[in-house]
């Protein structure tokens, strides 16, 4: 069974899971990004879980300090269940930190092709699946957003585009790159598109 994300509670009686790691603040895989509506924007707070997993993803990617959480979480953190105070529907860094942990678990699931419509430009398509899903949002985190609701997760594609793709949808970005995407099902994907070889 894969590892999973733990809503920390402090319901009287309840019991954090054996082997389950806390990663939530006042540990050394922290977010340095507190979400509170009513104080944002300042530093170290925004307004949203997303603006929070997007910033601390940006982070351990580009900085010092970032990578080495990314390189404790390596080497620490595979195998266990991570425990945050986030609530279970919506995004959280502990996803992000879960995905470097246990890369085995999404390295192969994700596929990214280059495309071309019958008789058209060239195009590249994401296909979302459940197994791909965080590690897109952690890969190509400019343009996709790792959002959860009561459905489960999906990915908001861009800055208020309106546009959203779950598991079964591919996303197909145009030969303008950025922003110029569409979503659709598998379905409509074979039906319009050749796939023509994976992407770099």
């Amino acid at each position: 069974m894969s590892p999973k994300r733990i809503q920390r509670q402090r319901t009287r009686g309840w019991k954090a899971p054996a082997e389950a790691v806390y990663v939530g603040r006042g540990s050394i895989y922290g977010n340095p990004w507190r979400v509170d509506p009513a104080a944002a924007p300042q530093p170290g707070i925004v307004a949203t879980h997303e603006e929070a997993v997007a910033l601390f993803t940006k982070w351990l990617r580009s900085t010092p300090d970032g990578q080495a959480v990314a390189h404790q979480a390596r080497k620490h953190l595979a195998g266990h269940d991570l425990m945050c105070w986030c609530p279970s529907n919506k995004p959280c860094h502990a996803d992000v930190l879960l995905t470097i942990a246990n890369p085995q678990a999404a390295k192969s699931a994700v596929h990214v092709v280059n495309a071309v419509r019958r008789e058209d430009a060239d195009y590249t398509a994401f296909f979302v699946t459940e197994a791909s899903i965080q590690e897109l949002a952690e890969k190509y985190y400019q343009s996709f957003t790792l959002n959860r609701d009561q459905h489960g997760y999906y990915l908001s594609l861009g800055h208020n585009t309106g546009l959203a793709a779950r598991p079964g949808d591919v996303i197909v970005e145009g030969p303008h790159g950025w922003g110029d995407w569409e979503v659709m099902t598998t379905d409509e994907y074979d039906a319009q598109y050749e796939t023509v070889g994976d992407a770099q």
